[in-house]
């Protein structure tokens, strides 16, 4: 019963951030997100994971992949509402880091084969605001893991 529930507990989490490849994110007063730009990563990344935590504790994570299978494009999204958080803390002393995986097959069996998985680095830790947009840009590779950036260019403040 368990696995069942966590089967359709992941698939109704994939149905509903399918469409988070949009190029322009726009602020929700009641949420957190965090842009990942992935259009430099060369290989296929078919999904993502979030890991975060407060003050080097984990509290929680997310993934995104598309339901079809395809692959992640250009631009993966994570939001962050205050159901995120321990009842009444705030999201201070924040950091994420995220792994990709490069495996069509690690979408629907949740895991995925050694040889194309990796993370990135933690992010440094700040204090986001809610109904505020984080830009950050994703490099690397499979086999040599991959760096997470803040994104300082223009292109991310507007």
């Amino acid at each position: 019963m368990k696995k069942i529930l966590l089967a359709i507990s992941v698939l109704l989490m994939l149905a509903l951030t399918a469409g988070c490849q949009n190029s322009e994110v726009q602020p929700d007063e009641n949420e957190i997100r965090l842009a990942v730009d992935i259009s430099e990563i060369e290989e296929p990344v078919y999904r993502a994971d979030m890991e975060y935590m407060l003050s080097s504790e984990l509290m929680g994570g997310m993934a995104v992949s598309n339901v079809r299978t395809n692959p992640l494009k250009k631009q993966i999204v994570f939001s962050l509402d205050e159901n995120c958080f321990p009842e009444g803390s705030k999201a201070e002393n924040f950091s994420f880091y995220v792994v990709l995986s490069g495996d069509k097959n690690g979408i629907n069996e949740l895991f995925s084969s050694a040889e194309k998985i990796n993370h990135s680095n933690e992010c440094e830790v700040f204090n986001p605001q809610y109904g505020e947009v984080y830009n950050y840009l994703l490099t690397g590779n499979f086999t040599d893991g991959f760096e997470l950036k803040l994104k300082t260019d223009k292109k991310a403040a507007e």
